[in-house]
């Protein structure tokens, strides 16, 4: 019981102490590039960040080795903006 209260309390304060990009004051810097986001560009990406992952899954299935029987189509997941 207690690690299970230990592990809640770090998950706490890790979650209390994370930056909200959009409220942030400092600025937001992407570590190997040093691009520097702005604040379109943090928009930009939260908006499109389905349509990325999509892309993202299609390439991956369609570069993934596979056998012809086993082949299927990419599962339709639920946008979130329906």
């Amino acid at each position: 019981m207690k690690d299970d209260e230990s592990l809640v309390q770090h998950i706490a304060g890790v979650v209390e102490n994370w930056i909200d990009p959009f409220q942030s004051v400092e600025q937001l810097c992407h570590f190997a590039s040093g691009f520097v986001a702005t604040e379109e560009n943090k928009k930009t990406d939260l908006l499109n960040v389905h349509d990325k992952g999509m892309g993202a899954l299609r390439l991956f299935a369609d570069q993934r080795p596979r056998r012809m029987e086993a082949r299927t189509s990419i599962p339709h997941y639920p946008s979130c903006s329906s």
